[in-house]
């Protein structure tokens, strides 16, 4: 991991003390399986994200998910399922599930996500963009919640 990603955020070993540890480059940050009937699939280990506010986002094994949901028309600009991507979304299908916190703020960790990633700027804008005017639209229905 960059050092200058970490002011957006990291994902973390679900597995191990993730409050100020980043998970190494070379692990899997995303293990789902795919389901055979369309492109959702169901996610195999939690998944961490701790934002820029330090909030820890914690997804658990068993959320269904459908990877980066974009209008197909938006697919020539950002793919479904490119990796660096893919992980952030993780994170914000749970957030619009369960809705933990405003939708703006979810698109906004979203954001954060692909950042601390790698994801470059310009990219992450545009499906940051994209998921701001044409995605789900919630206010806040509980805590915060780890």
């Amino acid at each position: 991991m960059r050092a200058s990603s970490r002011k957006f955020g990291f994902f973390a070993n679900p597995r191990r003390d993730f409050t100020n540890r980043p998970m190494a480059a070379c692990l899997p940050v995303v293990m789902v399986s795919w389901c055979r009937d369309s492109h959702r699939c169901i996610l195999i280990e939690d998944v961490v994200f701790v934002d820029p506010l330090e909030r820890a986002w914690r997804v658990p094994a068993g959320f269904r998910l459908n990877g980066l949901s974009s209008p197909r028309f938006f697919w020539r600009v950002c793919m479904p399922y490119e990796g660096r991507t893919r992980e952030a979304s993780v994170v914000h299908d749970w957030l619009c599930v369960e809705k933990p916190i405003p939708s703006a703020d979810a698109h906004w960790v979203f954001y954060s996500a692909m950042r601390a990633n790698g994801v470059p700027w310009f990219p992450a804008f545009i499906r940051w963009l994209a998921v701001r005017m044409f995605g789900p639209r919630f206010g806040k229905k509980a805590q915060n919640r780890v």
